[in-house]
C-alpha cells in the first residue's frame, strides 16, 4: 500500500488542510505541537480503527464535526482509493472510488474487511492490535514490548506472529494426516482384496472377450437409434415451430378482437357526441335573432356615451378658456406697470454708468484676494491633515515597536518553553524505558524467589540445584538468596514508586509546557512582525 495523501477538517490542531506523499521514506518535521503525530493518528485512525483517545478529543476545539480522508493505492488492484471517516457531532465510514466517483463500501464491518482484502493481511487479523504494536509505535516505546515480561510480552508477538492461526492450521493439518492414515489403511485393504481377485483374472479376461463381442453389438446398435433419434428429434423441432407460428396467430386475433371492442366503444361514444351537438346547433340556431337586436343595442349604447363624453370635455375646456382669458387680462395690466418701472430703471442706469467701471475693478481685486484667502486656507488644512498623519504615524511606530519587543519576549519565553517541552519528553521516555526495564527485573527476581520457595520442598537427601548459580543448594545459600531477594525486591519497589511519581510529575510538566506552547503561539499570531 503507498498513502498518497491526506487530508484534515476540524482535526486537532488542523482547519482544513492535506498533506501528500511521495514514494519511498518520507521525513515529517516540525515545531512541538505542530501536528507530526496528528498525522500517525489519522492513519491509525481511519485505516486501523486505532486511536489512544476519545473521538471527541479528535475534534478541534470550537467545532463539531472532524473529517479525515486517507487515499491509496492498493497493492490488490494497483488502483487508488480513498477512505473517509468522519467523528464528533456526525459519525460516517466509508471506502470513495474517484475513478468512478461513488461509494465502493460503507459501514465499520464492511470498511475493516475491505481494508484487510487491500492491505494483503488475514481476514482474521486484528487491525487494531496491528497498528498499536507494530505499524504506528511511538519512538520512544519500540523496545517497550521486549522489556516486558513473558506473560505480558506473549500475548503481543502472538497477534503480531499470527501464532494463533499457525495453530489453527497445525490443528487442521493434524486432521488431514490422520484422514491419509486412514486412506492409507483403506488402500492396503483394498490391495488385498484386489490380489484375492487376480487369482480370477483367466476366467475374467474370457469373460471380457465375451463382453467385448456384446459390446461391439451394442454400439452398432446404438448408431441405428441414434440415427432414428435425430430423425425424431428434426421431426419434434418442425412441429415446435408450427405449434409457436399457431400460437402467435392466436395471440393476433385476441389483440384484434380487443382493438374491434375498443373501436366499437369508440363509436357509440362518437355517436353520442354528435346527437348532443346537433341539439346544441338547433338552441344555437333558435337564439340567433335575440342575440344580434342585443348586439345592436349594444353599439348604440355604446355611441351614445361617447357623445355624453365628447359633451363634457366641451364643457370643461369652454370653463378653461373663460379662465386663462380673465388671467390674460390681468397679466396685461402688470406688464404696463413694470413697462413704466423699465423706463424709469434706464433713466436711472444713464446716470450711474460712470461707476460701473470701477465697481467691476473692485469686484475683480475682491475676487482675486477671495482666491489667496481659499488657497491660504486649503495649504492650512492640509498641513492640519498631514501633521495629524504624522502623529498617528509616530503612534502607530511606537505601538509597533512595543510590540515587536513584546514579540521577542513571547518568542524567547516560546523556544524556552519548547526547550523544556523537549527535555520533559525526553526525561519521561527515560523513565518509561527504565521503568519497564525495572518491572522485567522484578519479575526475574520473583520467578527467583518462588524456585527457591519451591526448592524447599524438594524430599531430603535428594539434590538441589541453585536455579541462581546453578550449583548444590544448601538450605543457608536458599536462606540467603531469599533474603537478598527480597530485599533487592523491596529497593526496586521503593524505585518503581519513585519512578512512578517522577513519571506522573514529568506528564504534568510536558502537559503544562504543551497549554503553555499554545499559548504562547496564539500571543505570537497577534503580536507584528517586523515586515
Amino acid at each position: 500500500m503507498l498513502i498518497t495523501r491526506i487530508e484534515l477538517q476540524n482535526t486537532k490542531s488542523y482547519l482544513d488542510d492535506a498533506v501528500t506523499f511521495a514514494e519511498g521514506t518520507n521525513a515529517i518535521c516540525g515545531e512541538n505541537g505542530a501536528g507530526k503525530s496528528t498525522l500517525l493518528e489519522a492513519i491509525g485512525f481511519t485505516l486501523f480503527d486505532y486511536l489512544p483517545y476519545t473521538q471527541a478529543d479528535f475534534v478541534r476545539e470550537g467545532e463539531k464535526t472532524a473529517t479525515i480522508a486517507v487515499s491509496f493505492v492498493s497493492n490488490r488492484d494497483g488502483r487508488e482509493y480513498q477512505v473517509v471517516r468522519r467523528c464528533g457531532g456526525s459519525s460516517d465510514y466509508y471506502v470513495y472510488d474517484p475513478e468512478i466517483g461513488a461509494r465502493v463500501v460503507g459501514g465499520k464491518t464492511d470498511v475493516l474487511d475491505w481494508l484487510k482484502e487491500h492491505l494483503g493481511v488475514e481476514p482474521s487479523t486484528d487491525l487494531t492490535a496491528l497498528f498499536r504494536d507494530a505499524v504506528g509505535v511511538p519512538q520512544g516505546l519500540l523496545t517497550a514490548a521486549f522489556l516486558q515480561i513473558p506473560s505480558q510480552r506473549k500475548p503481543i508477538f502472538d497477534r503480531l506472529l499470527q501464532v494463533d492461526e499457525y495453530e489453527q492450521i497445525w490443528k487442521t493439518l493434524r486432521e488431514t494426516l490422520r484422514h491419509l492414515e486412514d486412506k492409507i489403511a483403506e488402500s492396503e485393504k483394498t490391495i488385498a482384496r484386489l490380489e484375492t481377485q487376480v487369482e480370477r483374472l483367466p476366467d475374467l479376461r474370457q469373460r471380457a472377450e465375451t463382453l467385448r463381442a456384446d459390446v461391439v453389438q451394442i454400439e452398432t446398435r446404438l448408431v441405428d437409434l441414434q440415427a432414428h433419434l435425430h430423425e425424431a428429434t428434426a421431426h419434434r423441432e418442425s412441429l415446435e415451430a408450427t405449434k409457436k407460428e399457431l400460437d402467435d396467430l392466436t395471440q393476433k386475433v385476441e389483440t384484434l378482437t380487443a382493438r374491434l371492442e375498443g373501436i366499437g366503444e369508440q363509436l357509440a361514444a362518437a355517436e353520442k357526441a354528435l346527437a348532443q351537438a346537433e341539439a346544441a346547433q338547433a338552441t344555437v340556431e333558435a337564439s340567433r335573432p335575440g342575440y344580434e337586436a342585443y348586439e345592436a343595442a349594444q353599439v348604440a349604447l355604446a355611441t351614445l356615451e361617447e357623445d355624453r363624453r365628447r359633451r363634457d370635455e366641451l364643457q370643461k375646456e369652454l370653463a378653461s378658456n373663460e379662465k386663462s382669458l380673465a388671467l390674460a387680462q390681468e397679466r396685461v395690466k402688470d406688464l404696463e406697470a413694470d413697462l413704466q418701472e423699465i423706463e424709469q430703471a434706464q433713466e436711472q442706469m444713464e446716470s450711474l454708468r460712470p461707476h460701473v467701471k470701477r465697481q467691476a475693478e473692485l469686484e475683480a481685486a475682491l475676487e482675486r484676494a477671495r482666491e489667496q484667502v481659499r488657497a491660504l486656507e486649503t495649504a492650512q488644512a492640509q498641513a492640519a491633515e498631514r501633521q495629524k498623519r504624522l502623529d498617528d504615524l509616530q503612534a502607530r511606530l511606537a505601538a509597533v515597536e512595543a510590540g515587536l519587543a513584546e514579540a521577542d519576549r513571547v518568542e524567547a519565553e516560546l523556544r524556552q518553553a519548547q526547550t523544556q517541552l523537549k527535555a520533559t519528553q525526553e526525561t519521561l521516555t527515560a523513565l518509561t524505558s527504565e521503568r519497564a526495564a525495572l518491572g522485567a527485573e522484578m519479575e526475574r527476581l520473583r520467578e527467583q524467589t518462588r524456585a527457591l520457595e519451591t526448592a524447599a520442598e524438594y524430599p531430603e537427601g535428594e539434590a538441589v540445584v541453585c536455579p541462581v548459580c546453578e550449583q548444590p543448594l544448601t538450605p543457608e545459600h536458599r536462606a540467603d538468596l531469599l533474603a537478598r531477594n527480597r530485599a533487592q525486591l523491596d529497593e526496586l519497589r521503593a524505585r518503581d514508586e519513585t519512578l512512578a511519581a517522577e513519571i506522573a510529575a514529568a506528564d504534568e510538566r510536558g502537559s503544562a509546557l504543551e497549554g503553555q506552547i499554545q499559548t504562547l503561539n496564539a500571543q505570537l499570531r497577534d503580536l507584528p512582525r517586523p515586515a
